[in-house]
């Protein structure tokens, strides 16, 4: 019983010192943010438009391909969805490693990708920017700076109470243990 109710304590003054102080500090979390901006990082990325052609008409597949090369993603859908939709497609911003089909893409601004077909549908990637390695801002990197803020305020906090309450070791009580 004893054991429980002060694992309950120790787990309530760790959620007010640490926990809920890291959630709640907007400002000691905006500090931390900018003492250490540098580990929040995104690599390399790229802003890609995946296309997804529905057919397997040779005649079709060509004509996209020229336009995409040359043309923005409106006027493609454009001219190829005239009668029906043969052309999906979306957009989406991706670091290297994250996606393959990205990846397998000469990562330069306007390149088409090799063709993937899968059944009736051909994909391509299509790199409309390469964007180079920038510091995330604190929005986009709120979690892990939650959760190093948190480590943080732990280390402190253990650190301040060492130094409140130093650790003393009965030795004659320590020795009679041992033997």
């Amino acid at each position: 019983m004893r054991e429980y109710r002060e694992g309950i304590m120790l787990f309530e003054i760790t959620k007010q010192e640490v926990w809920d102080k890291a959630s709640k500090d907007t400002i000691g979390l905006q500090q931390f943010y900018d003492q250490n901006k540098e580990k929040y990082k995104w690599d390399d990325r790229a802003e890609v438009t995946i296309y997804t052609v529905n057919t397997t008409d040779e005649k079709l597949i060509a004509k996209f391909e020229k336009l995409a090369r040359k043309k923005s993603t409106a006027k493609v859908i454009k001219k190829m969805n005239k009668v029906r939709d043969v052309i999906t497609y979306e957009v989406g911003t991706y670091e290297k490693g994250k996606n393959a089909m990205v990846d397998e893409t000469v990562w330069e601004k306007g390149v088409l990708g090799s063709p993937q077909k899968d059944g009736q549908q051909t994909k391509y990637v299509k790199i409309d920017d390469v964007l180079p390695k920038t510091i995330k801002p604190l929005s986009e990197a709120r979690g892990y700076v939650i959760a190093d803020y948190q480590e943080y305020l732990e280390k402190n906090w253990i650190e301040d109470l060492k130094a409140t309450y130093p650790l003393e070791i009965n030795e004659a009580v320590f020795n009679k243990l041992i033997k």
